[in-house]
């Protein structure tokens, strides 16, 4: 039995779900919900209701579960004590593996999420149990969740010249399925999946240029304006002060991490000549053409919305 931790809000724990539901004799899923998640048995696998802070349901979650996959969005909240529990739990349970979707960064980076990872991956390492670690950069599918969805005035965006080897959450779960699947048993090891050619916005802005009559421009606006922003979209102020440590880090480079990790996983090149093309389609929509995330169209600043009360 696999486990996945999210799906709804994590790109790359759908993205894992459908790999493993599209194979013939693939092995039962379960996957965490909340009582808000409208996922259905009928789709092939188990939902179930469970959260990181209710033992009991987490108990009920991992019951005869081999294979843990942490996919948990810490984008827009801190999960660590969470993590504390359901490690707990797993080892309790029996689990005998667990892969965890962490993220890149440098050691002194500023951004939260990432500093909140490295603490998660110490926490697994020390529970015991056999483990991979994947280090993703930022996701190109992802990129409206920090610059909005409507680029025909411009984009902005307080990144500076700061670069980011963005990955597609395609070949992201190509590399991790024969992990999840078992097919690679790998074990107690840390990947970095990240591309070997790095973009900064103004790049975004000129690959997004020819599809705009007046060409797309990118400014990096002032921390203090993406802060008001962000508060107006009235997110909670830890919520706005995580998002705010993310583009700082992204303007200090800690994101620029060019790797052959990934290439060498999928034993073919990563989808460079597709980056035009996926960059078009994700930005292109315009805000009354909303965006796709976690299989369900969603308003940008709905999902920021919605995202909050869910915690």
């Amino acid at each position: 039995m696999i486990l996945i931790t999210d799906v709804v809000n994590s790109p790359v724990g759908y993205a894992l779900l459908h790999l493993i539901l599209s194979q013939k004799g693939h092995e039962p899923v379960r996957v965490m919900a909340t009582s808000h998640d409208h996922l259905s048995q009928e789709e092939g696998f188990e939902p179930i209701v469970a959260s990181y802070y209710d033992l009991p349901s987490l108990d009920r979650a991992l019951k005869g579960v081999d294979t843990l996959l942490i996919s948990t969005f810490n984008l827009f909240a801190d999960y660590r004590s969470g993590y504390v529990n359901l490690l707990h739990e797993a080892a309790e349970a029996g689990v005998k593996k667990i892969l965890f979707i962490s993220s890149v960064g440098r050691s002194d980076s500023v951004s939260l999420p990432m500093r909140e990872n490295r603490e998660t991956e110490m926490c697994i390492r020390a529970c015991g149990i056999p483990y991979v670690i994947f280090r993703v950069n930022i996701l190109m599918e992802n990129l409206p969740l920090f610059i909005g969805t409507d680029q025909q005035h411009g984009i902005y965006y307080p990144a500076g010249n700061g670069r980011v080897a963005f990955v597609s959450v395609h070949d992201v779960a190509d590399a991790i399925f024969p992990f999840v699947s078992g097919c690679t048993t790998m074990e107690n090891r840390v990947y970095t999946l990240s591309h070997e050619v790095t973009y900064s916005f103004q790049d975004i802005a000129v690959k997004l240029s020819p599809y705009y009559a007046g060409g797309v421009r990118y400014e990096s606006v002032d921390m203090s304006l993406y802060r008001a922003s962000l508060s107006q979209l009235k997110l909670p102020d830890d919520t706005v002060v995580r998002l705010c440590s993310v583009a700082k880090a992204i303007s200090m480079n800690s994101y620029d991490l060019s790797d052959y990790t990934l290439k060498k996983l999928l034993g073919r090149h990563a989808r460079e000549a597709q980056l035009q093309q996926r960059i078009r389609h994700w930005f292109s929509q315009k805000e009354s053409a909303p965006l796709l995330f976690g299989g369900q169209l969603t308003m940008l600043g709905d999902y920021l919305r919605g995202m909050h009360n869910r915690l």
